[in-house]
């Protein structure tokens, strides 16, 4: 029997939506497994958190908001969301040609958005340039994306025993269907305002990117991507625990019907100069807008796009501080996508009933600043589990001082009991 396996979910493998699963009530293996799981989270290191919520209802935004926001506002800025949902099965055969072999399947899908921006930036977009009458206004290296795909994952763990150490290694190939991009860089931009307002002075250079607009719905073909994914596990059997995982390492290609933008310029905006109050017809207008349009919106190409996967890269370790009662671990992660900062984490693992772990987390990274978490799992009845928490507690009960909406459960049932540990 191995002391720390039932410690490590069984589908720690190729999960992408972040929900751990801690049964600690199954002392036993089980050779299958079948899992539900969900997770949201936005988080900013500057956006409070109850702005975020106004924006994501829809709801209208009020001066006080935004003020709020604004104190906190740094030279450069992070924003993200992350929706996930997927459907996993797992099984591990006892005996035979896949003995200390497992294999699973994911179906699921994915939505991202990250961004960075500075403080200029947020004062552009929230309060206008108006307010700013004799200055200019930096918002140089502004960066988004937005990405919705679905994804179905293949992967395999082979396990290696020993005496002392038992390591495991996992591998996994990911297939994409990509439904929406979004992606915008300004590497260089400044807006000056005269102080009457009668001269506008835009500097900058961007690049925009996005699949075909007439077709931007979910679950819509409008490209593909494939993925690899690799992990491993590690543990002495008694007070050391080791993980490592490099997952979502590949591409996505959209159609050749995306489009995108780019532009260098410089463009002084002076007013519209009428000589005759009768020339103010339609055509005088439009005339106006398309000269401001071949000014600022550059030339629009039509190509196939090429994006990298948002991948992710984790390391951990757990020390058994109490067997079977309390755990200590640490973990690093990153994902290459606009925004996110290396997160570093220390999780804090307590069961103070064989039916129920809590799980604690204090955080610094990602999309916002320093984070609290809270998990817990319920062992139910015969192999079923529920998983429910939180990676950002102070976004719930401080909305308007700090940053992190987010939430995340998982539902699993494990079934055929492994005849060895019966």
């Amino acid at each position: 029997m191995y002391s720390l396996d039932w410690l490590i979910p069984i589908f720690f493998w190729f999960s992408s939506t972040g929900t751990t699963d801690w049964h600690t009530a199954d002392k036993n293996r089980y050779q299958m497994e079948l899992a539900l799981r969900m997770n949201f989270e936005t988080n900013s290191n500057a956006v409070n958190a109850d702005m975020i919520r106004f924006f994501l209802n829809g709801r209208y935004i009020d001066s006080g908001m935004k003020d709020r926001s604004l104190k906190r506002m740094k030279a450069n800025n992070r924003l993200g969301m992350d929706l996930g949902v997927e459907v996993s099965y797992f099984h591990k055969p006892d005996s035979g040609f896949g003995k200390n072999w497992s294999y699973g399947i994911t179906i699921g899908q994915k939505l991202l958005f990250g961004g960075e921006f500075s403080r200029d930036a947020y004062q552009l977009g929230f309060y206008g340039n108006a307010p700013f009458a004799g200055s200019t206004l930096d918002f140089s290296g502004l960066k988004s994306r937005y990405l919705n795909y679905q994804y179905v994952t293949l992967g395999f763990v082979k396990e290696f025993e020993a005496p002392k150490w038992h390591k495991a290694v996992g591998f996994g190939l990911t297939g994409v269907n990509a439904n929406q991009f979004f992606d915008m860089s300004v590497p260089r931009g400044s807006l000056y305002t005269e102080e009457l307002g009668q001269e506008l002075v835009l500097d900058g250079a961007y690049s925009i990117r996005q699949n075909d607009a007439s077709k931007n719905r979910f679950f819509y073909p409008n490209g593909f991507g494939l993925a690899g994914s690799i992990e491993f596990r590690m543990t002495d059997r008694k007070r050391h625990m080791f993980t490592a995982k490099a997952s979502n390492i590949g591409f996505i290609r959209f159609n050749s019907f995306s489009a995108s933008r780019s532009l260098d310029t410089s463009f002084t905006f002076t007013g519209l100069n009428v000589t005759d109050v009768y020339d103010l017809n339609g055509n005088f207008f439009n005339n106006a807008v398309d000269s401001i349009s071949r000014g600022l919106l550059g030339k629009e190409q039509k190509g196939a796009e090429f994006i990298s996967m948002p991948a992710d890269f984790e390391i951990g370790y757990t020390y058994t501080a109490i067997p079977k009662k309390f755990f200590v671990g640490t973990t690093i992660d990153y994902k290459l996508f606009p925004g996110y900062f290396p997160r570093f984490g220390v999780r804090l693992t307590g069961m103070p009933d064989p039916m129920v772990t809590v799980n604690g987390t204090l955080g610094y990274g990602g999309w916002g600043g320093f984070n609290v978490g809270l998990d817990l799992g319920f062992h139910l009845t015969h192999g079923w589990h529920f998983t429910l928490g939180t990676h950002s507690i102070q976004g719930i009960v401080a909305e308007r001082f700090t940053s992190g909406l987010s939430g995340r459960a998982g539902l699993t049932k494990r079934f055929n009991k492994s005849k060895k540990n019966n």
